[in-house]
């Protein structure tokens, strides 16, 4: 049986969306790991995606999934169309991407429906994920390329290509956080022993 898009568009893998409390706070840790100094201690597949608010036009951080194909960067939302940086990207596609391998980049994003953009995709993300075949279940795609191409328009999956254009401010690293850690370990240590 097929999800509504009411039911698409609120939910991931069962978990509807966190506008609030520890299931929103646990979303966002990966980006205080990060800014903190910590990125590095993050999956590989995961970047700093910094999008212009579309009524604030400050700087919006979110972690997301990325697939690296070709020097540019593929994401996905989770969420669909509900997700807050996929409404600012259609307000501004200019964005910066961080990751650990390549730092902070500018790019410009772009929604993916062309078929051969698609198959390229899907030969780097089919099987790459954990989340990859329960994400096409919840939208209900079988996970096949020619299932993915013909129900196309339910993903969300946007193209990030590099551009040489100023973008919104990427996300300030600051590693005292990584000390007032440290300093709480020790203190913690200490109280114990």
């Amino acid at each position: 049986m097929q999800p509504s898009t009411q039911e698409t568009s609120q939910t991931l893998l069962g978990m509807r969306y966190p506008a609030a409390g520890l299931k929103k706070f646990l979303f966002r840790l990966p980006l205080g790991l990060w800014r903190v100094g910590l990125g590095w201690l993050l999956p590989r597949n995961l970047l700093v995606l910094t999008t212009s608010g579309r009524k604030s036009g400050e700087p919006r951080h979110t972690m997301v999934e990325h697939w690296e194909i070709d020097g540019d960067y593929y994401i996905v939302s989770g969420w669909g169309k509900q997700a807050q940086w996929l409404k600012n990207l259609q307000a501004d596609p200019i964005v910066t991407v961080q990751t650990v391998r390549h730092g902070a980049v500018t790019g410009k994003a772009e929604r993916v429906l062309e078929d051969e953009r698609l198959a390229r995709f899907y030969k780097h993300a089919a099987g790459s994920s954990p989340v990859w075949k329960p994400y096409l279940d919840s939208l209900g795609i079988d996970d096949t390329l020619q299932d993915v191409i013909a129900k196309k328009e339910r993903l969300s999956l946007v193209c990030i290509q590099p551009v040489d254009q100023i973008g919104p401010a990427a996300l300030p690293v600051n590693r005292a956080g990584v000390w007032f850690l440290v300093g709480l370990g020790l203190l913690w240590q200490l109280r114990r022993g």
